[in-house]
């Protein structure tokens, strides 16, 4: 990302000794790897006095991964089409608490794309439309499981059948979550929890039962959507 910047702002750009601090699990199909990339373009942009403008920053990060400039758009979401790089801004998603769990088992994201293309899956169900189903996915008030769509899932299950169990072992707790949705092409599911869930205390309990009941050894964390200012980048949720 860095030797990018300086390609393309030469003279701007010195050189940087970058720490890499992960927070992000990796192969968990939430973005870990280009949402550092995407800071990193900002990050430095933002050290050099902002030689490119944001939709610089947008315009180039194609070049590096399809999901990178998901993470440099104005709001922190938006409707993504293209490879993913063709942003269109939405509005904020509503302020709602979730839970990750992260399984011990990762995926690989071309043997997901993989087992799409040969096993024949339809990509998205019959009766959703991908704006009906953002608006439904933006909507405030509870979740609703219809609204929370994945075609990855039915190949990512396939090659890895552990995260449906995992999957319909979140959606057996009505009372802590109403939906639920494999994040990317895996390998973490993640709930939208009902208001007054205490996170620590559900760790404690799903960690220990997903190891009796699913032999898997998961890790949770509970968090929420984040959003960002124009112009800034991401708080902490």
């Amino acid at each position: 990302a860095v030797a990018l910047l300086r390609e393309k702002c030469p003279d701007k750009i010195p050189g940087f000794r970058i720490l890499l601090e992960k927070q992000t699990p990796m192969q968990a199909g939430l973005g870990g790897g280009s949402s550092n990339a995407a800071a990193a373009l900002y990050g430095v942009n933002e050290l050099c006095g902002r030689p490119a403008t944001q939709q610089q920053l947008i315009d180039w990060s194609g070049a590096l991964g399809s999901d990178i400039t998901f993470f440099l758009g104005p709001t922190g979401s938006a409707y993504c089409t293209g490879r993913g790089e063709v942003l269109e801004p939405v509005d904020a998603l509503p302020a709602r608490d979730l839970v990750v769990v992260k399984p011990a088992v990762g995926l690989s994201t071309p043997l997901v794309f993989k087992t799409l293309a040969a096993s024949g899956y339809a990509t998205l169900r019959d009766d959703a439309d991908p704006r009906a189903l953002l608006g439904a996915f933006a909507a405030p008030g509870e979740a609703s499981p219809a609204s929370y769509v994945n075609d990855l899932e039915p190949p990512a299950f396939e090659c890895e059948p552990c995260l449906a169990a995992l999957k319909a072992k979140l959606l057996d707790a009505p009372e802590d979550f109403s939906a639920a949705m494999m994040s990317g092409s895996g390998t973490s599911v993640f709930a939208v929890a009902r208001p007054g869930l205490d996170g620590a205390a559900f760790k404690r309990r799903f960690e220990a039962e997903a190891k009796a009941d699913l032999g898997l050894d998961v890790q949770v964390w509970k968090t929420a959507f984040a959003a960002r200012e124009p112009g800034g980048w991401y708080a902490h949720p």
